[in-house]
């Protein structure tokens, strides 16, 4: 996974800051951007002291959209999400009263599954035990 700037790897990385809000010298958003197609993502995060409890905005590439609140204190906690339209990037966003800095890392993106493909290699599992008891009998 790569940001929008560059490519900054955040998995195994140290935590990364993003400085948001409406100052000079702040970043509006922080888009992350993904190779593939994803369904879910999270991510820890965590806030700088004087930002705790701020909210954090966000939109998917297909229009998703959610936000989460900062944890209450200096801490790291984990926060994601899971989306009916898969999405291969998602922009980060703070409004002007919520402007603040927060960490994110060991970040966590999962692509759909498919249904079909599932209930097929179900049905082949659920076969090949049939014959193997049937044989067994």
């Amino acid at each position: 996974m790569t940001d929008v700037d560059g490519n900054v790897s955040v998995n195994g990385s140290s935590n990364v800051l993003h400085r948001m809000g409406s100052f000079p010298g702040l970043d509006a958003s922080v888009t992350y951007l993904f190779d593939r197609p994803i369904a879910a993502f999270g991510f820890d995060v965590n806030p700088h002291p004087d930002h705790v409890n701020n909210t954090v905005d966000f939109v998917t590439g297909t229009s998703g959209a959610g936000s989460f609140v900062l944890p209450g204190s200096d801490i790291t906690e984990f926060r994601g999400s899971i989306f009916d339209t898969p999405f291969t990037s998602i922009t980060f966003s703070m409004n002007s009263v919520s402007r603040g800095a927060w960490g994110s890392d060991n970040v966590a993106a999962f692509a759909p599954v498919s249904l079909p493909g599932t209930l097929a290699l179900l049905s082949l599992g659920l076969a090949g035990f049939v014959v193997t008891r049937r044989k067994a009998v």
